[in-house]
């Protein structure tokens, strides 16, 4: 309950600076020269970074030989799980894509799967960080801007360290547990060591190279076209800068939703792009208006999209906020 409170108050002040001295008289000029063709184009590019998303998570899903999962029942999984991510705080709503996986293949454990969702982040991680390193090399960025972001990635890349360590060094990494819960039940201890290890089965496209290559690719690809479709958002506002530009955007607000916030990153989201935007001269409340349309495409779609192909699946919108509380009570871990 804290961290609800803490994140969102942070996003309610966030909001408040994005709006303060705003001069809303200025949105109706704003919006009488909207380019709307750029907007659609936005929104395909957007589902076609879902369908790069899906492609890269049968990638991963591949090295343990289980029963191939159709792309269609992976897309719907990812819109599902991304509007669980917007709804449940602290992305937790991360938990929904295994528990679903689970639902629909018996034969992939929650806790493998939980561990090819880490990979996926990690590989995220991985191309941001060449995203980023492009940006440094090219582009003028405020010295604040620069030494926040390489204190990130420093934290996210010990992170991914940690995790390779406890792949390869798996054996060491369950004794380490056991002497944390050494007071618990031997059954409980046995149970512990079953989900640990699934879930590092998950990293199984570590020992992949060819497989491991093609998923970072798609990452680095993934990463682009989404900078693609803030790119058209640029010229859906009229906004004359580089598509160089776009990918500042987009590791800002990436950078942004990834503290603690309200659901759906309402505030920060908004903060970023003004700050993002900000580097670039571009007016206040050009950059609001901006960022409620960049919004519109990043978190409402997903929303909505999830929320209609949740009618097709053996899952309700009320169980979907149980998710959490059946995942520690379920046996098929």
């Amino acid at each position: 309950m804290k961290k609800v409170i803490i994140g969102v108050t942070l996003s309610a002040i966030l909001l408040y600076f994005s709006l303060r001295n705003i001069d809303f008289s200025k949105f109706e000029g704003l919006t009488n020269d909207l380019n709307y063709s750029y907007f659609i184009l936005a929104i395909f590019i957007s589902f076609l970074t879902v369908l790069l998303h899906s492609i890269r998570w049968s990638i991963i899903l591949s090295p343990v030989g289980i029963k191939k999962v159709e792309q269609k029942q992976l897309i719907s999984i990812i819109f599902i799980g991304a509007m669980a991510i917007v709804l449940f705080p602290f992305r937790l709503g991360e938990l929904v894509k295994p528990y679903l996986l689970n639902r629909q293949n018996k034969d992939i454990s929650i806790s493998y799967s939980l561990g090819t969702i880490v990979i996926e982040r990690v590989l995220d991680v991985v191309g941001l960080y060449c995203i980023f390193l492009l940006i440094v090399c090219f582009a003028t960025l405020p010295d604040w801007l620069v030494n926040v972001s390489f204190v990130i990635l420093a934290i996210l890349t010990f992170g991914i360290c940690c995790l390779v360590v406890l792949y390869l060094k798996t054996d060491y990494a369950v004794r380490l547990i056991h002497l944390l819960i050494k007071r618990f039940p031997d059954t409980f201890k046995e149970k512990v060591e079953q989900i640990i290890r699934k879930f590092i089965e998950g990293f199984q496209i570590l020992r992949d190279p060819k497989n491991l290559f093609y998923a970072i690719v798609l990452s680095i690809i993934f990463w682009f076209l989404s900078g693609l479709s803030v790119y058209c958002l640029f010229h859906f506002h009229n906004l004359s800068l580089p598509f160089l530009a776009a990918l500042v955007v987009l590791v800002i607000t990436m950078f942004s939703i990834g503290i603690p916030s309200a659901p759906g990153f309402l505030g920060n989201f908004q903060f970023a792009c003004i700050v993002a935007l900000g580097i670039y001269m571009v007016e206040k409340e050009t950059a609001l208006l901006f960022s409620i349309s960049y919004y519109a495409i990043g978190i409402m779609i997903p929303i909505v999209v999830g929320m209609i192909l949740l009618q097709f699946v053996d899952f309700s919108f009320k169980e979907l906020f149980q998710v959490i509380k059946n995942l520690k009570s379920k046996e098929d871990v």
